[in-house]
Formats: structure tokens, sequence, C-alpha cells
């Protein structure tokens, strides 16, 4: 058997058969580059073809991708403390400073007169504003509640020590309407009162039963005109302006 030249193998690049004269390099590097730039071509559209964004949702609608929005905090505000409504519907007022550490015994005046009781008879429940000369003063004992440090009881020294009559507390009317009394310690709200400085000098009296109430509550009084019809009553918004004067005992 004969093979072609010297190798083992038959020369393919002799040329085509036939025996046609064999192909130029030129058409062999021409032949090579096309084929290069094929490849190069269908790799570049695949590549196209995976790297194009979907136009279609997976519903098969068309959309259009939006900008992504920043994303913005709401601002939080922070309302101002302020005193709850105890009823519906009132609003609410501001509340006035309150008198602290005033315990001790006192006369309490308003103008000319000061407050009284009779320390003679202790059944009468009748407390009014008459004179108030040194001698005929009425002490009062102010005490502060216990559990509270701003709301006192006032209690007639005279009667309570003097006389031992048990009604010897300032007490406000259950209706917060009429006159105010002297009645038995019993540890009620009627028998508890707060001191308010006053703009005029001096303390207004204010009830705390008539106040929880939303219904009168500050101690008003005559400070000129005396008697046993001078009785501290109770007033929806100012009270008097009395004067602690602070007694020895």
């Amino acid at each position: 058997m004969s093979y072609a030249g010297t190798g083992l193998f038959p020369n393919f690049a002799l040329g085509p058969p036939g025996g046609g004269p064999p192909a130029s390099s030129s058409s062999h590097t021409f032949l090579s580059i096309s084929s290069v730039v094929v490849v190069l071509g269908i790799l570049v559209a695949v590549w196209m073809m995976y790297r194009k964004p979907s136009t279609e949702s997976p519903a098969g609608h068309l959309f259009q991708s939006q900008p992504q929005q920043p994303v913005i905090l709401p601002v939080v505000q922070v309302a101002p403390v302020t005193t709850p409504n105890l009823v519906p519907g009132v609003p609410s007022v501001p509340q006035p400073p309150i008198g602290k550490g005033l315990d001790g015994r006192y006369a309490i005046t308003y103008g000319s007169l000061g407050l009284r009781v009779d320390p003679k008879d202790c059944a009468t429940t009748n407390v009014w504003f008459d004179d108030a000369k040194e001698a005929t003063l009425t002490a009062w004992n102010i005490e502060t509640v216990p559990g509270f440090e701003d709301v006192y009881f006032i209690r007639s020294e005279e009667r309570m020590f003097d006389k031992a009559c048990d009604k010897s507390y300032l007490s406000a009317p259950g209706s917060c309407t009429g006159p105010s009394m002297m009645d038995r310690p019993n540890n009620s709200a009627e028998q508890m009162w707060k001191l308010i400085p006053s703009r005029d000098g001096g303390y207004e009296i204010q009830s705390v039963a008539c106040d929880r109430k939303r219904w009168p509550s500050f101690m008003l009084s005559s400070g000129k005109v005396g008697g046993l019809t001078n009785t501290p009553r109770l007033a929806a918004r100012d009270g008097s302006a009395y004067i602690l004067r602070r007694q020895q005992g």
C-alpha cells in the first residue's frame, strides 16, 4: 500500500479533490476570520437576549418600570402635656399654684373681719365673719390631710381643746350652694380644703369636694359687714383673699 507524501497520513493541504491547484493562504485566513466574527455575533446576540429587560409582567400585561422613590419617614410630633378633661365638653383650665407646708395655728381674716364660731354652744353649726379684734379672734388649726401635701383640714382650736366640742371642723355644704358650717370629724372631702395663693395677697380657700364636682368651690364672704349673716359661701371662680395670721398656742 502506498501513501502520498512522506507522512503516515494523506496531506489534505495538497489541494482539493480532482487534483486542482491548492488553496491559497489568504483564502484560509479570510475563512477563519469570518468564522470567528460569526461566532462572536451569535454570542453577542445571545448575551443581549438574556440582558434585555422584560417588558411584560408575569400576567402578560405591559408595564413600565418606575424609578424608586426615596423613603421619607413620617415626622412624629409630641403633643404638649395638658390636663385631661374630667367632664366631656368642658375645656380644661390652667390649675393655680397650691399652698404647701402651711400647717399651724392661725386666725383667718378678711378685711376688718375674722372667721368666728360660738365657743360656748357646741351644738351650733354656725360659722361667720365678725369683728377681728385680737381678743375675739378664733384660732384655727390648719393641718395637712394624711396622704396629701396640699390639702388641709381646718379645725377650731377653741372648740376642739378649750370646749371639747365634737363639731369643730370647717365643712363645705353638700350641695355646694349653701353656707359653710361646723361638723364632726369624718375625713370626708367636704372637710378638705386647698389654700391657693391669691393675686391680691393672702389665700383663696377652695373646697375639694365641690371642686371635684365642678360646682362652686371658692369661699366668699364680706370683708366689711360683720355678723351672723356674713357666713362664708361658695363661688364658681374667684374667692375672697383671706389672710392667715399665725397665732401662738
